[in-house]
């Protein structure tokens, strides 16, 4: 099977053919569509941790990308008894709260980090280095008010960390992150 310009596999365009949808795709609306009376949080952890799915190859990365059948997984929920989704809901309230246990144990870190802007075309990329002061809180580096970065990301690498504002680090960049992404905990 081949690869169709750099967005999907040709398994994957059949997937979507075939009416399969990936997550991303899953809203109140389809929801409703399919008559599934459940909140879109929990059904998206429900076909995580109950249905099978199968995964295609998308992006120019070849991530691999689950999709769900909603026409099969309609018909499985009908067969799931109450008490056993009371029981996936009581998991699922569980791992919301480990969730937010974990992000109030998080504590904001000021660091200096390196990361690869990429310009020009895709003929042409033309890659450009930045260097600047940062604020790593779990696995999303805050650059400023409108770019955050994942921590794990390619071409991303922390350079220093400190213990408080480095000098150089402009207040106002401060507490543009502080208060565009809801950030507390951080000692000036």
């Amino acid at each position: 099977m081949g690869y169709i310009g750099n967005k999907y596999s040709q398994r994957a365009a059949a997937a979507k053919v075939d009416g399969k949808l990936t997550l991303s795709e899953i809203n109140k609306s389809v929801l409703n569509d399919y008559n599934i009376n459940l909140p879109v949080g929990f059904f998206k952890w429900l076909l995580q941790h109950r249905f099978s799915s199968e995964w295609h190859h998308t992006g120019s990365y070849f991530n691999e990308t689950y999709f769900y059948d909603l026409e099969e997984i309609k018909e499985d929920l009908e067969e799931i008894s109450k008490e056993e989704l009371e029981d996936y809901k009581v998991m699922y309230t569980k791992y919301k709260e480990n969730i937010k246990k974990e992000k109030a144990n998080l504590k904001p870190q000021f660091i200096k980090v390196k990361y690869i802007e990429w310009n020009g075309n895709r003929i042409h990329p033309v890659p450009r280095e930045i260097i600047t002061y940062a604020i790593e809180l779990g696995p999303w580096i805050y650059i400023d008010k409108y770019t955050k970065k994942k921590a794990t990301g390619k071409y991303i690498y922390i350079l220093a960390r400190y213990n408080k504002k480095p000098d150089e680090m402009d207040f106002e960049t401060i507490k543009d992150i502080m208060n565009e992404y809801k950030i507390g905990g951080i000692e000036l």
